[in-house]
């Protein structure tokens, strides 16, 4: 039998068996927490960069509903600065030197190397990628302009609730001397005149292109609902384009129509715009010079104008000289169109309207549609193309 001194060194090796276990399972879970640690710190690393790819989708996204390029002119750059500011640098580190906090790309969805919509589909590409300390994320989607339905009645070329008065002799255009025409594909126009027609001088009108009624029946807002002008009227206001008469100078004019949305109220007060006032064609080239230009104001070239509207709110509405307008005029009391002064869409007045000069009002269906690219009230993501992309 073994006696009690010659089992004290088994618990003795016994106890450092213990303890070196210990010691071991300790280290792996030292290990174990640093490597849960630097796994979490790199996912939430991960994480910060993918949500910052998607703030700039977003950023990205209203600015293009601010301004939908349709040309290189009106392609912007996205603010890398003004964003870098909304991100903490203590919980958003920069990157390495060299390397971008965000870069955000824009491009048509067929052509590649355009930034602008090209193809002229409503579609473009967005595509960021975030770097946040060591970590990045990248995100692509496709963005679609959704146009302001403006719901206008076709085939109007101008309402006027008070009396229509012609005293001038109009142009030898189409084939006919009138006031009024009509552009392809259109085939025939109507003009309304609530309170009459007064033919002052000897003016061919109505002709079998474009018809006059008299219906009292039909309203402007049949024509042109209140709603849509009242929303309008709002939208101008919230991108500083409502204004009073007396403000509406050249300036005024570069700015509001060289930017979406192509909408201009005045709030108060009579506007008379001139050639010299407003930056018009005064030689409607095609294609048309770049806009911002003295000669070129509705275009973003180099394809087509974009037209604009124009609602004058309590006063009337005149033009004066030799130039072109394209889109709707509106105004809640009278029109006047003097001189050669072309407007090519359509015209409404709750009030009479004068036309003394040649060929004043082109009623064109091109320009009446292409109203919808110029109010646009959402970009939205087009379903099923939302990806992540390694960086």
């Amino acid at each position: 039998m073994r006696s009690p001194r010659s089992q004290r060194g088994a618990s003795l090796i016994l106890i450092i068996g213990v303890i070196a276990a210990l010691a071991i399972m300790a280290s792996a879970l030292v290990v174990l927490v640093a490597n849960v640690q630097g796994n979490t710190a790199r996912d939430r690393g991960r994480v910060k960069a993918f949500n910052v790819a998607e703030g700039g989708i977003d950023a990205a996204q209203n600015m293009l509903w601010q301004q939908w390029p349709t040309s290189t002119s009106t392609v912007q750059d996205f603010d890398t600065d003004a964003f870098r500011g909304l991100f903490d640098t203590t919980e958003f580190p920069d990157p390495a030197v060299g390397q971008s906090f965000v870069d955000v790309q824009i491009r048509d969805d067929v052509d590649g190397n355009a930034k602008y919509d090209a193809t002229r589909n409503g579609i473009l590409v967005i595509d960021s990628t975030a770097r946040v300390g060591r970590s990045a994320g990248r995100v692509q989607v496709q963005v679609q302009r959704i146009p302001f339905d403006l719901r206008i009645r076709d085939g109007v070329a101008l309402y006027s609730d008070g009396l229509l008065t012609l005293n001038g002799v109009g142009s030898s255009v189409s084939g006919f001397i009138s006031p009024f025409d009509v552009m392809p594909p259109a085939t025939g126009a109507m003009v309304y005149g609530q309170g009459g027609l007064d033919k002052s001088q000897n003016v061919n009108f109505p002709t079998d292109t474009v018809k006059f009624l008299t219906d009292p029946s039909v309203t402007a807002n049949d024509i042109f609902p209140d709603a849509i002008r009242d929303e309008l009227i709002r939208l101008a206001d919230k991108n500083g384009n409502r204004i009073d008469a007396s403000q509406a100078d050249k300036n005024f004019w570069l700015k509001a129509f060289t930017k979406y949305p192509h909408v201009v109220a005045i709030k108060s007060g009579s506007l008379t715009v001139t050639s010299a006032d407003i930056p018009m064609s005064n030689n409607p080239q095609w294609p048309p010079p770049a806009a911002g230009t003295d000669k070129w104001i509705f275009g973003p070239g180099p394809d087509e104008p974009l037209p604009g509207i124009i609602i004058v709110e309590n006063g009337d509405l005149t033009f004066n000289g030799n130039a072109f307008f394209f889109g709707i005029l509106y105004s809640m009391h009278g029109f006047v169109d003097t001189g050669t002064t072309e407007v090519h869409g359509m015209v409404i007045t709750k009030g009479p309207a004068t036309l003394k000069g040649s060929r004043n009002i082109v009623y064109d269906p091109n320009v009446l549609a292409n109203l919808s690219k110029i109010v646009p009230i959402s970009v939205r993501l087009v379903p099923n193309t939302w990806k992540e992309l390694r960086p």
